[in-house]
């Protein structure tokens, strides 16, 4: 999950198991708020924090994965809300400083939203020309180029299509990212 600016949840798009427990989800929001402790679990010294102390422990080198469309809700939600005081692109520059040479997968992704009311984790694809999808691609050509140790990229889609047609889409993707991101 990611931190994000705080709005009440859409009830209809979601499951029925949410649905069923509406009552004691709506009390805890209430409560705690819509992030209840994701603010902490997304700043950049914890995730420090938690790859050095890894790290410490393992014999196996502990990576991070960077979720593009994660930390820009996060950076989003945290500038608005006046806990983070530089822009998106100094967020991501915290992020790779934190994760220190070990971001080795890297999720892609556009939200859904806008920066007057925020932005939601709806897993659109990128479109050219459409400047938020144009933002998301230049950051995660930064984080390509200040992550050499990158391994695997992967495109975390939907496009409500029909599988053939979803598998062809997902085709032109793939190049584009490849194209755009300067990726082998």
């Amino acid at each position: 999950l990611e931190y994000m600016r705080e709005r009440s949840l859409n009830w209809d798009i979601q499951s029925d198991e949410v649905k069923a427990n509406r009552k004691e989800m709506e009390e805890t929001l209430k409560r705690y708020g819509i992030n209840c402790g994701q603010e902490f679990i997304t700043d950049p010294d914890f995730i420090r924090i938690v790859l050095d102390d890894a790290g410490k422990k393992n014999v196996k080198p502990i990576g991070f994965l960077f979720d593009v469309g994660h930390n820009f809700i996060a950076a989003d939600a945290k500038i608005n809300s006046r806990k983070f005081s530089g822009t998106i692109d100094d967020y991501f520059d915290e992020m790779l400083k934190a994760s220190n040479g070990r971001t080795y997968q890297l999720h892609l992704t556009v939200p859904q939203g806008n920066a007057q009311e925020g932005y939601l984790d709806i897993h659109n694809t990128f479109r050219s020309g459409d400047n938020l999808s144009d933002q998301v691609v230049e950051l995660a050509k930064g984080v390509v180029q200040k992550s050499p140790e990158l391994l695997v990229v992967t495109l975390e889609m939907g496009t409500g299509l029909k599988p053939i047609e979803h598998a062809k889409e997902m085709l032109r993707q793939a190049e584009y990212t490849r194209r755009v991101l300067n990726l082998n």
